[in-house]
């Protein structure tokens, strides 16, 4: 019988684990990494956040649209359409005005005006409401008078002077009458006043913009000219002399796209063209729209507008089949890139907060069906998002659509009426 000695003591023992810890170990320090990558993304998009927070604080609240459903619908379910007051991302949601369908409002720092539609007649109802009192609702809104029964196609507020373009109900009377008010003193309702010029003829047009004085409209006329009329019928308090209560053409644009510094007005013609406009003395300065440095090669200039750090652009490109439109920041320095929506017309709107700090862009999905409104349709589905202006950096979406910062006058896009 051969003998097994089991006594091992000077035999050096085999490693039997030293792969297994090699892997236990890379699997450590890869969890290790991807673990501290994401804590300091994490980090990052905190900090981010907190800084615009503080800076969207000094803006909050905002005001914007919800409505209840399409204009037709009368099912038990539809809600009332509503203006809310909000921070950003639905936080501290407040109802400032509701009615059973609300076609537009306009607000400045003063004032709200929404445009109350009846949907059995056609007639619109102008309410006036003080966005100073926080407390405010539709029960303490007063009345702005129209002169007539009439649906209102177009809407401005600067200060103390409102105005509106009016069609009546009545289809013997003249379309597109321009109607004005002036709120400084005024108690209970007020009833609004036709605008027409010192030799009596009647204003009339579909678009409306108010200079920031409120002492002049811009009406765009039926052949897209641009006119500037004194409103000294309504604004009593003012002095105007000869030269300013006549009016002043102002050239053939399609659109009012904003209001610039020194109370020049943005605009833009049916070839694309770009011009700032002093409504004052006439003054037409064309943009130069050539690609800024930031913005990729090919890319076309679809939507503008101003800011106080220059203007908000979206530009349009096309790759194959497929398109995208990116919104850019423009500043003296170039371009800076904030967003980007795929699909052409995908970006219905873009504006810049009062400050300059945010940007709020409007995107709406593709073969999207609008919700039946006469005046300023909203696209269903369609989301106003906000974003930093000095990086592409989501701060959120807002509970509803065209934003105070973007109501102090009402586009009404070439061709509508």
């Amino acid at each position: 019988m051969i003998r097994i000695s089991t006594d091992r003591s000077g035999v050096t023992p085999r490693a039997r684990w030293p792969w297994r810890v090699g892997v236990i170990c890379t699997i450590v320090l890869l969890v290790a990494v991807f673990v501290g990558a994401q804590w300091y993304g994490q980090r990052e998009n905190t900090v981010l956040t907190d800084a615009n927070a503080a800076a969207v604080a000094d803006e909050a609240p905002v005001l914007s649209l919800r409505r209840g459903g399409g204009y037709q619908d009368d099912s038990a379910l539809r809600g009332d359409d509503r203006i809310v007051r909000s921070g950003i991302s639905d936080t501290g949601m407040q109802t400032v005005f509701t009615a059973p369908r609300i076609q537009t409002f306009v607000v400045d720092d003063r004032w709200i005006v929404v445009a109350v539609a009846d949907r059995r007649t056609a007639a619109t109802k102008l309410e006036l409401l003080d966005r100073q009192a926080s407390d405010a609702t539709s029960k303490d809104a007063r009345e702005l008078v129209l002169p007539l029964d009439a649906t209102v196609i177009g809407l401005a507020l600067s200060g103390d002077t409102v105005s509106a373009t009016i069609n009546p109900l009545d289809y013997g009377q003249p379309g597109g009458q321009v109607v004005a008010w002036n709120l400084a003193g005024a108690d209970g309702a007020v009833t609004g006043a036709p605008v027409h010029t010192p030799d009596g003829e009647l204003v009339q047009g579909n678009q409306v913009v108010l200079t920031d004085d409120g002492r002049f409209a811009v009406v765009r006329q039926w052949d897209n000219t641009m006119l500037r009329v004194a409103l000294f019928e309504v604004r009593t308090d003012q002095q105007y002399d000869d030269a300013e209560q006549a009016p002043l053409p102002l050239g053939s644009y399609t659109e009012v796209l904003g209001s610039a510094a020194q109370q020049r007005l943005l605009m833009s013609d049916q070839n694309g063209t770009f011009a700032l406009v002093d409504p004052v003395n006439g003054g037409r300065q064309r943009l130069d729209t050539s690609q800024p440095k930031g913005v990729d090669s090919g890319s076309r200039l679809v939507r503008l507008a101003p800011a106080p750090f220059g203007a908000v652009a979206v530009y349009e490109s096309s790759s194959g089949d497929q398109t995208t439109e990116t919104v850019y920041a423009l500043t003296g320095d170039g371009a800076r890139r904030i967003a980007t929506s795929p699909g052409r017309g995908s970006v219905s709107g873009v504006c810049a907060s009062p400050s300059g700090k945010f940007i709020a862009v409007t995107t709406e999905p593709a073969d999207a069906s609008d919700d039946g409104y006469v005046m300023m349709p909203n696209v269903i589905g369609a989301k106003t998002e906000v974003f930093a202006a000095d990086q592409p950096v989501s701060i959120g979406t807002l509970p509803g659509l065209r934003p105070s910062w973007c109501q102090g006058y009402q586009q009404v896009l070439a061709g509508l009426y």
